[in-house]
């Protein structure tokens, strides 16, 4: 998963998409990206309430790949 990807939650009944704004590993070099944030079509909640939230890599599914 990298910046620019589209994207879905891999388990739900409401398609939502959203595009990947950056992704964080754990530790420097230490293999792919854990957490991901996404700015989603139809948003669960506010940005400004939590600007810092960040989806579980695992949890999502690709949609189209940036390239």
């Amino acid at each position: 998963m990298k910046v620019g990807d589209l994207v879905t939650y891999k388990h739900g009944s409401d398609k939502t998409q959203g595009i990947v704004l950056y992704v964080q590993k754990q530790y420097i070099n230490s293999g792919k990206p854990e957490r991901a944030r996404v700015h989603w079509s139809k948003p669960f909640f506010s940005y400004e309430e939590l600007d810092d939230y960040l989806d579980w890599v695992d949890d999502l599914e690709i949609i189209s790949e940036s390239r």
